[in-house]
C-alpha cells in the first residue's frame, strides 16, 4: 500500500478531530434540550421536537458541501439591517394566554378591519378585536368555516398566495372585495410559509393599508442557506421601507437550530407598526413581560440577542 504523505496524514487527522468536536456538541446539544423538559409535559413529543432540532443543526452543516450554503458572518449581517424598537406606545396582549395571542402596541383606535388568514379551532385574537367592534375577515380552504359566529365576521373558503390560482387569492384582491376604501387595517397571518410569497408580491399601496403587521415567521433556520436568506432579505427590506419591527417572539412548538453561534429559531410571531404610527423610537425590548409561551409544557427558549 502506498504510504500517506504527512500533509494527508495531518488532513485526515483535522477532520477527525472536527468529527469528534461536532459530535460532542451535538450531544451537548441533545443534553440540553432533552433537560428542558417541563415536568408532565409528553415525552415522545418532546423527544421527537429534540431530533428535529438536531437534524435541522446536520443538516445546514451538510450544506456546506453544497453550493447553497451562506457563511454565518452574512447571517449575522442580515440581523445588523433592522432594530427591535419600542414606539412609545403601551403595548396589550390580544387573544388567550398561549398559542394565539400577540403581544402589540395598543394602538387600534379606528381601525376598519381585521385580515385573519389561517383559521385554527379557536379564534381568540379575532375575539379581542370584535370586541373593540374591528370587522374580522378570515380566510381558510382546509376548514369548512370560522370557529366563531358574529355579524362581523367574514369567512372565505380560499387560501392566500402570492398569485392568484383556483382556491388561492391574493392579498390585493381580498382588500378589494371586503374592505372599505378607505381607513386602516390590520393583518394577522399565519399560513404555514406562505406568508413569504404574500408579503414579497403584495403592492406597497395595499401593504400601506395596514397599521399594524402581526406575522407569523416560517422556515427562519434557513436563513444559513441562499435560497432562505435572499428571501428573508427581500421581505425584511420591504418592511423595513413602511414599518418597524415592534415585537418578535420565538414559537417553542418548534426549538432552535445552532448553526455557527447562531441560534435561528424555526418560527417567530413578529408585530411590525406603520412608521407613521411611531411616537418616538426607542430600543425595543427581547422579551415584553406580557409574552407567554405557546405551549406552556414545552421549554420556552429565549430570542437570539441579534434580533435587538
Amino acid at each position: 500500500m502506498r504510504p500517506r504523505s504527512i500533509t494527508h496524514v495531518r488532513q485526515l487527522a483535522g477532520a477527525v478531530r472536527q468529527r469528534v468536536a461536532r459530535s460532542g456538541a451535538e450531544r451537548s446539544r441533545r443534553a440540553t434540550l432533552e433537560g428542558a423538559r417541563p415536568h408532565g409535559a409528553d415525552a415522545e413529543q418532546h423527544s421527537l421536537r429534540v431530533e428535529l432540532s438536531i437534524a435541522r443543526a446536520r443538516a445546514l452543516r451538510t450544506l456546506h458541501w453544497t453550493p447553497d450554503v451562506v457563511p454565518v458572518a452574512q447571517v449575522e449581517r442580515f440581523f445588523d439591517t433592522f432594530s427591535l424598537v419600542d414606539p412609545n406606545i403601551p403595548y396589550v396582549r390580544l387573544g388567550g394566554p398561549g398559542d394565539g395571542g400577540y403581544v402589540l402596541p395598543d394602538d387600534l383606535d379606528g381601525l376598519v378591519g381585521c385580515l385573519s388568514p389561517g383559521v385554527a379551532d379557536r379564534a381568540d385574537f379575532e375575539a379581542a378585536m370584535l370586541s373593540r367592534e374591528v370587522p374580522c375577515h378570515l380566510m381558510d380552504a382546509s376548514v369548512a368555516g370560522p370557529p366563531m359566529d358574529h355579524q362581523l365576521i367574514s369567512f372565505r373558503p380560499e387560501f392566500l398566495g402570492g398569485v392568484e390560482r383556483p382556491g388561492w387569492t391574493t392579498l390585493q384582491r381580498w382588500v378589494d372585495a371586503d374592505c372599505p376604501p378607505n381607513g386602516d387595517l390590520i393583518l394577522q397571518m399565519d399560513i404555514e410559509g406562505h406568508e413569504w410569497q404574500v408579503l414579497a408580491s403584495t403592492p406597497t399601496l395595499v401593504l400601506r393599508r395596514f397599521r399594524m403587521l402581526i406575522l407569523e415567521l416560517h422556515d427562519l433556520h434557513l436563513l444559513a442557506t441562499k435560497s432562505g436568506l435572499n428571501r428573508v432579505e427581500e421581505v425584511f427590506h420591504r418592511l423595513n421601507q413602511q414599518f418597524v419591527l415592534v415585537n418578535v417572539h420565538p414559537n417553542n412548538y418548534e426549538f432552535p437550530v445552532v448553526y455557527g453561534t447562531l441560534e435561528l429559531h424555526p418560527v417567530v410571531e413578529a408585530t411590525w407598526l406603520r412608521r407613521d404610527r411611531v411616537r418616538e423610537m426607542s430600543p425595543g425590548l427581547l422579551r415584553h413581560a406580557l409574552e407567554a409561551s405557546n405551549d406552556p409544557e414545552l421549554p420556552d427558549f429565549e430570542l437570539d440577542p441579534r434580533w435587538a
